[in-house]
């Protein structure tokens, strides 16, 4: 299954208007400009250690914007609890599994074990 039909499968057929690529690998960046809509916006939020490949033609013909981004300020942190708090941003499809501190290791074993399915996985450390 390609990163594109993974996407689809998971959030259904309709193209992205925004992306958040959060990762830092060529991959992720590739299916963002593979599944974004026209005329959308990728927002490059992860650090890459290599320099990724992208497909600037599919850029340029998909009327796509790429903008970079580097620090976080409060208003950021702000604005995104806001927009989740309402709805207007649904996160849950990406929560694979929460684990409490003392079953880490489970957690790790977990990502191994299913490394195609899982998105996010998170420590609790109450």
């Amino acid at each position: 299954m390609t990163q594109a039909q993974a996407t689809n499968r998971v959030f259904g057929a309709d193209d992205f208007e925004v992306a958040f690529e959060c990762v830092g690998a060529e991959a992720t960046i590739t299916t963002a400009v593979d599944t974004i809509q026209k005329g959308g916006t990728i927002v490059v939020v992860g650090v890459f250690g290599e320099k990724p490949w992208v497909d600037l033609g599919l850029v340029q013909d998909r009327k796509l914007n790429i903008r970079g981004t580097l620090m976080y300020q409060r208003q950021d942190y702000e604005r995104a609890i806001e927009l989740m708090s309402n709805g207007s941003v649904i996160t849950a499809l990406l929560i694979s599994a929460h684990f409490p501190l003392d079953q880490y290791a489970d957690a790790c074993a977990l990502i191994d074990r299913q490394r195609d399915k899982v998105i996010k996985v998170f420590i609790e450390v109450q």
